[in-house]
């Protein structure tokens, strides 16, 4: 396929006292960085930060395919409610 596509790559690593957890917007097309974020719990407003990025960063099309690992944070209402806006 070309053209755009974006997808949620959560990824988790320990650091020196805890773990931080990064959410990842990648255009799967071009394998650029979109939007990113990090915190300290896997939640919800991680996933929407990272995406609140990406769309503030860079326009993107009127319509694009969004892949996502489908856990809870990605299928939250919220998240949701903001992927569709």
């Amino acid at each position: 396929m070309d053209g755009p596509m974006r997808r949620p790559i959560p990824l988790n690593r320990k650091a020196s006292i805890s773990w931080l957890y990064l959410a990842v917007i990648l255009d799967l097309h071009s394998r650029r960085v979109e939007g990113w974020a990090v915190n300290d719990r896997m939640e919800k407003d991680l996933a929407i930060r990272a995406l609140d990025v990406a769309v503030r960063l860079h326009q993107p099309p009127e319509v694009c395919r969004f892949h996502s690992d489908r856990d809870s944070q990605y299928c939250s209402y919220d998240y949701q409610e903001k992927r569709f806006l």
